[in-house]
């Protein structure tokens, strides 16, 4: 299921920035311009959605290549280590929206629950939890 988010993940970047934008962003940062974007947003998100068409491949193609352990271990630890950046990213601009659920919209509670959801899932088989190894 998550290559396919990042598929369209990768599809908005390129293709709808501004929709991306208002889907993954916390709504305070963009609330006075929520459909523009800059040649600087567009070449920025350009190059997020070449990284989720490698998570894609990664987690669509790679890990379904190889049953060797150590190279899950270090996929899924390098797509931990974007989870983590992704959320400092929506901490960094918007640290008392990003904490206060209750005024979250519809994007923002699809967007961080499934982002943590995979923090979860990669930290627990990075941990061994689950795994019947």
């Amino acid at each position: 299921m998550e290559p396919i988010f990042a598929l369209g993940g990768a599809y908005l970047c390129l293709f709808d920035p501004a929709q991306f934008l208002i889907r993954t962003a916390p709504a305070s940062i963009y609330s006075d311009r929520p459909y523009a974007t800059t040649p600087a947003i567009d070449f920025l998100a350009a190059d997020v959605g070449a990284l989720y068409f490698l998570f894609a491949i990664n987690e669509g193609i790679t890990l379904r290549l190889t049953r060797d352990y150590s190279v899950w271990k270090s996929v899924v630890a390098a797509m931990l280590v974007c989870d983590f950046g992704h959320l400092w990213g929506i901490y960094s601009v918007a640290p008392e929206q990003s904490l206060d659920f209750v005024r979250w919209t519809n994007e923002e509670w699809f967007n961080y629950l499934i982002l943590i959801f995979g923090v979860v899932l990669r930290a627990a088989f990075l941990m061994g939890i689950g795994n019947k190894r």
